[in-house]
């Protein structure tokens, strides 16, 4: 988990607007305390929903792709957690986990690569990574009896 952040609740707080008269998702979601407790907080929480962003796009470039997926979750994450707590959906039932960062994989990829055929072969390369450490996280979650939302990837 070298690339992975987990987010407190100031982490959070700091992306949310809050309102007076007014309850945002980012007041009410559910986040691991500060200092850890993974896998623990996780198993112990109530929520039904897991949210974690992967904001990379080394793998759609690995498949010739064009890059830029990697810029989505900041955006939806303002936009999801400025969202009006409602009868519907309070959020809850939902544990804001974090977002896995790859950006040295990626600056150390594309500062070192000699050729666009050996850029393309260290992307796919660095895939196998990205997986290996984004599927322990969902091993966890899952073994919680969580459902993952992924953002990204």
């Amino acid at each position: 988990m070298k690339h992975f952040k987990f987010y407190s609740k100031k982490d959070i707080l700091s992306l949310t607007k809050i309102r007076r008269y007014e309850t945002r998702l980012g007041e009410r979601v559910q986040h691991l305390k500060d200092g850890g407790e993974w896998p623990e907080g996780l198993q112990q929480s109530s929520a039904k929903y897991v949210l974690v962003g992967i904001p990379e796009d080394i793998g759609v470039k690995a498949n010739l792709g064009s890059g830029g997926a990697d810029t989505n979750w900041i955006p939806f994450l303002s936009e999801f957690l400025n969202t009006q707590s409602n009868d519907f959906f309070t959020g809850e039932n939902v544990l804001l986990l974090g977002h896995f960062d790859f950006g040295d994989l990626k600056y150390l990829i594309e500062n070192n690569a000699y050729s666009a055929d050996e850029l393309i072969d260290a992307y796919r390369h660095a895939v196998i990574a990205i997986d290996e450490e984004v599927e322990a996280i969902m091993k966890t979650i899952a073994a919680s009896n969580k459902i993952p939302i992924i953002i990204g990837g």
